[in-house]
């Protein structure tokens, strides 16, 4: 991909970058860095994700393409049932929400094991504490 701005809906958006090397993290949720504009890894499942990172940027510094809405792969942590809300754990893998986590997405496919890839309706624009 192009090191350019993105946009939504025709406006400008300020691009992200990797905070670190991120290159083994594509497809799991990712937090705000330290610095403004960057993200980095989700480091705990009490974190609350910005998004899903969606390309391998190998340094800090490198663009990092995260999408916010919409439906995406993400690996997922452990089993996950088709339709269950889901949450991230400290790997920054899609999990089943419990109580204490951002709820960030449904879950479109089910996964049985730790690993696997499954589609995810992810709303990290308006995630919400599962009580």
């Amino acid at each position: 991909m192009a090191n350019t701005p993105f946009t939504i809906a025709g406006h400008p958006q300020a691009p992200l970058y990797a905070g670190a090397d991120l290159s083994a993290l594509e497809n799991t949720f990712v937090k705000p860095g330290a610095t403004e504009g960057q993200v980095v890894a989700v480091a705990a499942a009490t974190d609350q994700p910005i998004g899903v990172l969606l390309d391998e940027p190998s340094a800090a510094g490198k663009v990092a393409n995260v999408v916010q809405f919409g439906i995406y792969e993400v690996v997922a942590g452990a089993a996950v049932a088709y339709g269950a809300l889901v949450q991230t754990d400290a790997s920054g893998r899609a999990i089943t929400a419990v109580a204490t986590g951002y709820v960030v997405g449904r879950a479109l496919q089910a996964a049985e094991n730790a690993g696997e890839r499954i589609a995810v309706f992810i709303n990290c624009i308006n995630p919400w504490l599962k009580a």
